[in-house]
């Protein structure tokens, strides 16, 4: 079963910033979600906030994701696209706003 991945335009920006080796390691994580988004270090979020979302660990780095449903597709319940949004986050920065 293939997905499709949709990068958020604000997730764009951030790969963008981040050094070339690591965007490298993402990019290729991203290539993976399109093959099984649940391989590696996935877990679903928590809070009626995140329901359906999930993080995927890419080094220091997270991967959020929403798996949606195709509905374009006719075969009802083959799950096909990505959602709205795949932020990327950094534990350091976390750690740097609790500073």
């Amino acid at each position: 079963m293939t997905w499709t991945v949709h990068i958020h335009d604000a997730a764009a920006k951030q790969l963008e910033a981040i050094p070339p080796d690591r965007r490298k390691r993402i990019l290729d994580d991203l290539t993976t979600l399109e093959t099984d988004p649940f391989q590696g270090l996935v877990k679903p979020l928590k809070g009626n906030v995140h329901r359906g979302k999930y993080r995927k660990v890419s080094g220091r780095y997270r991967i959020i994701f929403k798996p949606l449903r195709d509905t374009h597709r006719g075969s009802a319940g083959s799950p096909s696209a990505f959602g709205e949004d795949v932020p990327i986050t950094s534990r350091d920065h976390e750690n740097e706003s609790q500073r």
